[in-house]
């Protein structure tokens, strides 16, 4: 998956106040998860809020990125995870964008869950094809309240 995969503001998730805060990540699988209805159990910290996976993405290999993603697809769901953009080319409002991108956002019930899925034996298969079908930077990031 690519960062090209965020939509840019005007889209849906920014129109609907989806689209959380991005920072990036030491690993793939650290973060906080959020979820409006939460309750905060220490003092910066909340639990049971969404979290988006957000990958910018470059295929290298269609034929390896389809076989790629009927695998990923497969495990995000065993682990409650929906697709909120899939495959899209953002517009740059600002900067500049590589055609060759797209984006990718996954919104997972919790960061726990998200964790889960990364570190699943079901996600580990799609993950060795991705190292030949992709080119990619993948955060985690938590939902904002409303």
């Amino acid at each position: 998956m690519t960062t090209g995969e965020v939509q840019a503001p005007g889209g849906s998730l920014w129109r609907r106040g989806r689209l959380p805060e991005l920072w990036p990540l030491l690993h793939p699988a650290a973060g906080v998860g959020c979820r409006p209805d939460s309750l905060v159990d220490a003092p910066g910290s909340m639990t049971g809020m969404s979290a988006y996976v957000i990958s910018e993405v470059e295929v290298l290999d269609e034929e390896l990125a389809d076989a790629y993603r009927t695998l990923a697809e497969a495990s995000i769901r065993r682990y409650g995870g929906r697709y909120i953009v899939r495959g899209a080319v953002p517009e740059a409002v600002e900067g500049i964008w590589p055609s060759s991108q797209r984006v990718v956002v996954v919104e997972f019930p919790d960061a726990d869950r998200a964790k889960e899925w990364y570190a699943s034996p079901e996600y580990a298969e799609a993950l060795e094809i991705r190292k030949a079908a992709l080119e990619r930077r993948l955060l985690l990031v938590e939902g904002v309240s409303e």
